[in-house]
């Protein structure tokens, strides 16, 4: 994780997020990377090609006491304040980073996207305990049941769920047991269609954000979308224009 307030990186796991199975394990890099200080590691985040997943449930995980004037916060409500940010990658590509809010919809190429964030109101640090994991991709030419990834984006959200961590088993083997949610919005009700997560769920079912304290739920949605315009060739060519 890197911030734009110091040259310092954080170890994604450093923090008390969620992780995979036996604990991450270090990906093999390259001289450049290694130069460059990156160490890549595994994530528990299951990515299955070209199926879409709604509301899956990654862990339940105590991020620490609350935030008080009269000490100091947590460790990552510290690090939201430094404004740090995740930088995953998916196919060697690098997450863009999506924001929504009541007015619109962005998208920015920048390194990574916000851990959490800083409320305007009450001044206390937030964090994003979902992802929707959109990525676009298509078919390789002449190569039947074979695709390339061309474009790989993050949306992040702060959902305040009120949940049950009493786990029940997973509907498929490779997923984490799940929590209970007392209070789901559409994309997390089993009793509805299946959509995927959007902004506009959560000023609809009155869902605050997420403190950046005491037991959390992870999520995350996947969403799938084939892009027979955006050639392999030229799937870096946005990040040559990305924000600082």
């Amino acid at each position: 994780m890197t911030s734009v307030h110091t040259l310092m990186p954080l170890d994604h796991y450093s923090l008390p997020f969620c992780a995979p199975d036996g604990g991450p394990k270090m990906d093999h890099e390259n001289l450049g990377e290694l130069l460059s200080g990156d160490r890549i590691e595994t994530s528990p985040y299951v990515l299955k090609m070209k199926k879409d997943m709604y509301c899956e449930h990654l862990c339940v995980t105590n991020l620490g006491r609350a935030e008080q004037s009269t000490a100091q916060p947590n460790k990552v409500a510290k690090a939201i304040r430094k404004e740090y940010h995740s930088n995953w990658i998916v196919d060697n590509l690098p997450a863009a980073s999506k924001v929504e809010n009541d007015d619109n919809v962005v998208t920015r190429y920048w390194q990574g996207f916000p851990i959490g964030f800083i409320s305007e109101e009450d001044k206390k640090a937030y964090v994003n305990n979902h992802v929707n994991i959109e990525i676009m991709y298509h078919p390789v030419e002449h190569e039947e049941g074979k695709f390339r990834i061309v474009r790989f984006t993050v949306a992040p959200f702060s959902i305040g769920y009120e949940f049950d961590d009493t786990t029940a088993p997973a509907e498929e083997s490779y997923l984490p047991k799940v929590a209970t949610i007392k209070n789901p919005i559409a994309s997390c009700d089993a009793t509805k269609k299946k959509v995927h997560t959007a902004y506009q769920m959560l000023g609809a079912t009155g869902h605050g954000p997420q403190l950046a304290s005491g037991k959390v739920l992870f999520t995350y949605d996947v969403i799938w979308e084939e892009n027979l315009e955006l050639k392999w060739a030229s799937r870096w060519d946005i990040y040559l224009t990305m924000d600082e």
